[in-house]
């Protein structure tokens, strides 16, 4: 039947090329952003202090995992808890300088990662690109 989209077929593709990235292009782990830097990131981005409600929300964490992120993150030092003034229940979640440190640095892995790959592909091809992540992140 002309016209019908195989949705699946082009999953499997997209899945295929997004393993055959890191292999193409020999990403380091510091090029992508995982776990708790993500968290770290957003969290100096945002220059705000957060609770563990907005990581749920920002990231779709369940409460539990935010928790055990938060106190590994606690751990390191790269977070501190201060107990909120306004509702003695809660804790304000706010980076550490190491923290801050923590975060400007994986930001400049990721952005240097990017840099990197952008300056092998055509201009028009990183504009493409840019366009349809864009596209993508409003869905």
């Amino acid at each position: 039947m002309a016209g019908v989209i195989d949705y699946q077929k082009m999953a499997e593709e997209v899945g295929q090329l997004h393993i055959g990235f890191s292999k193409m292009f020999h990403f380091e782990e510091s090029f992508l952003i995982h776990g708790s830097d993500r968290i770290l990131i957003w969290m100096d981005q945002k220059n705000d202090t957060v609770y563990a409600t907005d990581i749920v929300n920002q990231f779709s964490l369940s409460p539990g995992r935010v928790a055990n992120i938060v106190k590994q993150l606690e751990l390191k030092k790269l977070i501190r808890r201060v107990r909120d003034e306004k509702d003695l229940r809660r804790y304000k979640i706010e980076l550490t300088e190491q923290g801050k440190r923590k975060a400007k640095e994986s930001w400049e892995a990721v952005v240097g990662g990017y840099a990197a790959l952008f300056e092998k592909m055509e201009a028009e091809d990183v504009d493409n690109m840019l366009h349809l992540m864009k596209k993508l992140a409003s869905l």
